[in-house]
């Protein structure tokens, strides 16, 4: 019987996809994300709020509208932002979770490749796991990139690649 390659890299692709949504969404039922609601509510004010004063008594903070702006007659003078003080302790709880979601999804992506090796008698599983673990490993440096600094980044990058290339190097050797 001949091989069917796009039914082959159908069910390759399949599991790739299917494998990343579980083990994303079971991190997501597992470490509960924090609720963007429970820090800033959403409270409709009755009153419109014209200045620094009104808008600091309802915790906000007030943003001064640019100098040629301010001076047209009928431009108000800036506007109040409620939810800036809500949204900065909201972002540190968030760069949190995001940093314990990293973790897990690394030690995940890890764990999936290893077991890419050893599942080498079927090509078509041992294929699923080691481009499972990569988009693992991608999805979760996208999310938490934005909160890494930059040293982070680097070592993130340099750890990768050492593993990469021990992997490489120790599962190829005799292919060379």
């Amino acid at each position: 019987m001949k091989e069917n390659k796009i039914l082959k890299w159908s069910l390759i692709l399949s599991i790739v996809i299917v494998a990343n949504l579980f083990f994303n969404y079971s991190l997501s039922l597992t470490l509960n994300a924090p609720n963007h609601d429970e820090f800033c509510p959403f409270e409709k004010t009755s009153q419109v709020i014209e200045d620094k004063e009104m808008c600091e008594k309802e915790d906000g903070i007030w943003n001064p509208a640019p100098k040629s702006e301010a001076l047209m007659k009928d431009t108000p003078s800036g506007y109040c932002d409620l939810h800036s003080k809500c949204n900065n302790a909201y972002e540190e709880v968030q760069q949190g979770y995001e940093q314990k979601v990293f973790v897990a999804l690394v030690v995940i992506g890890v764990l999936v490749l290893v077991g890419s090796f050893f599942a080498h008698a079927n090509p078509v599983l041992s294929s699923a796991l080691a481009l499972t673990a990569v988009l693992d490993f991608l999805i979760a440096s996208v999310r938490y990139w934005g909160y890494a600094d930059e040293l982070l980044k680097v070592g993130i990058l340099f750890i990768a690649l050492v593993v990469l290339i021990y992997l490489a190097i120790r599962k190829f050797k005799d292919k060379i």
